[in-house]
């Protein structure tokens, strides 16, 4: 079963630091070289220098890790980053702009026992990658905090969560603020035991899907197997209702080094020129969502629609659900990517020569500018989809998902 329970949050004293927008950033791996620089600048405490501290010549011992353990230290004891005396679960809701209006996002953040992922207790949807793994259990293992919060996502039929989420709303939150993401932040604490107990009864014997935050979810796994610390047993976590209407961007795939002609290799396909531009292409895109449409990008728009079903089947894993083996990103990859374009795809993310972008203008500008060939636009993954492949036991391909909007990192840690 699912066991959350509240904790006494360690967050930034405002007396110490002045504007809460100086300090926070976004998740370590959104953050660029230049928008660490630009968080650096903006205060000496900004947090971007515990999650993401530079490299630097000549480290042995002292290394990023060393000195953000240190520099975390300090910052407890100068009082600039101060532990709640008081345990409890908080409530943070995003507001922002999307869809032609406002559209908001709230849950729960708690601790989440960590359990295996072969319990069944906690499911993955999205496959990792490696390389990130032991950045993160290195950070965490000289820290001993959980520095971020990551997002799952939990069934709420009886809309508990939606309810305490509620409640909150009606008093003034503890802070309300917009960061450098165009997004407003609020937070409230919640310290009501009734409120508290309805939270933690309501996720017994549910099911978490992990929607954001694989990499931290299997680092602390490792990291709770070796360590004696109590605490270590949890991760905290961004709670949020299935129950809400939640946005789910897609990432789309860039190309280059693609030799002789892609479009006459579409075999399959319906291949349509579409001359209202990108937004006409959405559209058009949205408009076929469940019908296996992409859109594509090389210099001009077209609208690429699955006409032959045969082809499902042909490259489908036996080993795989249904639900698994007609997702867009996967038959994107093994009908268009792989068998009409015979690229390598593990070959090509190593060689640089496949990359993955959410902002659909910014790969129509990276195929003007000639850095890729061509773009392919994926529709947005539903949220049934996921649930689906989640309890299945079965994992996306990589950047399959981008769940919006992001959680910031510097609002709430957990001292292990």
């Amino acid at each position: 079963m699912v066991e959350v329970r509240p904790f006494r949050g360690l967050r930034y004293n405002l007396k110490k630091v002045g504007d809460i927008r100086k300090v926070l950033t976004l998740p370590y791996d959104i953050i660029t070289e230049k928008r660490r620089g630009e968080y650096q600048r903006l205060s000496e405490y900004n947090f971007v220098r515990l999650i993401l501290g530079e490299e630097k010549q000549g480290d042995n011992g002292d290394n990023k890790y060393v000195r953000a353990k240190r520099l975390l230290g300090e910052w407890i004891r100068d009082g600039i980053l101060v532990e709640d005396k008081e345990p409890g679960l908080y409530v943070y809701e995003e507001e922002y702009t999307g869809n032609g209006g406002g559209r908001r996002q709230a849950g729960i953040v708690g601790l989440v026992r960590l359990e295996p992922f072969e319990k069944g207790v906690i499911l993955p949807h999205e496959r990792i990658y490696e390389r990130p793994l032991e950045d993160r259990y290195r950070l965490l293992k000289e820290t001993g905090t959980c520095l971020e919060m990551i997002i799952g996502l939990a069934p709420d039929e009886r809309k508990t969560t939606l309810g305490v989420v509620g409640r909150c709303r009606r008093r003034k939150p503890e802070l309300d603020f917009i960061h450098d993401d165009d997004v407003r932040h609020r937070l409230w604490k919640v310290t009501d035991r009734g409120d508290i107990e309805a939270v933690t009864e309501a996720l017994k014997g549910e099911k978490v899907i992990i929607a954001d935050g694989h990499h931290r979810y299997t680092t602390a796994l490792r990291y709770s197997g070796e360590s004696s610390r109590p605490g270590a047993a949890y991760i905290m976590m961004l709670l949020l209702s299935m129950e809400d209407d939640l946005r789910v961007l897609p990432i789309h795939r860039l190309l280059r080094n693609i030799a002789g002609d892609i479009k006459g290799r579409l075999t399959g396909f319906e291949v349509e020129e579409v001359k209202s531009g990108l937004d006409g292409l959405l559209r058009r895109m949205d408009s076929l969502r469940g019908g296996h449409a992409f859109g594509m990008y090389d210099g001009k728009y077209y609208l690429l629609k699955l006409e032959d079903k045969k082809l499902i089947k042909g490259a489908a894993d036996g080993s795989m659900s249904r639900e698994w083996n007609t997702l867009d990103v996967n038959l994107l990859q093994n009908l268009v990517i792989k068998r009409a374009l015979g690229v390598d795809v593990e070959g090509a993310i190593e060689a640089g020569d496949m990359a993955f972008i959410k902002d659909a203008s910014k790969a129509v500008g990276k195929v003007d500018s000639g850095e890729y060939e061509v773009a392919f636009l994926l529709n947005p993954v539903r949220m049934e989809q996921i649930r689906a492949v989640a309890e299945a036991g079965e994992r996306m391909p990589q950047k399959s998902t981008y769940f919006y909007p992001k959680p910031l990192s510097g609002l709430l840690a957990y001292r292990l």
